[in-house]
C-alpha cells in the first residue's frame, strides 16, 4: 500500500511536567489535524521516542520523534505552506514535509515588503 498524504490544516502541542521523570514518557505531544478538525496524527516527543515504530489506531497515526526535532517541526508548521503528513503503513514510516515551493518565493517578498505598499 502506498503512502497516504494529508494536508495539515491545524495543529496543537502541549508540554508535560512531573510525569516525564518516568522512563519512556513523552516530554511533549503534537496533534495534527486535517480539514474539518479531523485528528490525523498524535506525535510524542521524548528521549526514548525514536525507539518506537509508528502505529495506526482507529484512523489516527501515533508516532514518536526525538525531542530535539520538535522546535524545527513547529517552525515548519508555523512558517511553511502547505505542510503534508505522510503515513506509510507497510513501511511503518511517517514524514512531515512541505509542498514544492520555489526557492526564495516568500522570503524575498517579506524582506522587501516595504516596496509593496
Amino acid at each position: 500500500m502506498p503512502a497516504h498524504n494529508t494536508y495539515i490544516r491545524r495543529y496543537q502541542y502541549e508540554f508535560y511536567g512531573d510525569q516525564v521523570k518516568q522512563k519512556n514518557q513523552p516530554l511533549a505531544m503534537l496533534y495534527l489535524y486535517s480539514d474539518n478538525n479531523t485528528l490525523i496524527a498524535a506525535i510524542a516527543f521524548g528521549a526514548e521516542a525514536d525507539a518506537r515504530p509508528p502505529v495506526e489506531n482507529e484512523g489516527i497515526v501515533i508516532a514518536s520523534y526525538p525531542a530535539e526535532v520538535m522546535s524545527s517541526m513547529i517552525d515548519m508548521l508555523r512558517n511553511e505552506k502547505p505542510v503534508i503528513f505522510s503515513w506509510d503503513a507497510t513501511a511503518q514510516t511517517t514524514r512531515i514535509t512541505t509542498g514544492n515551493e520555489p526557492v526564495g518565493e516568500q522570503e524575498l517578498r517579506k524582506l522587501f515588503s516595504f516596496l509593496y505598499i
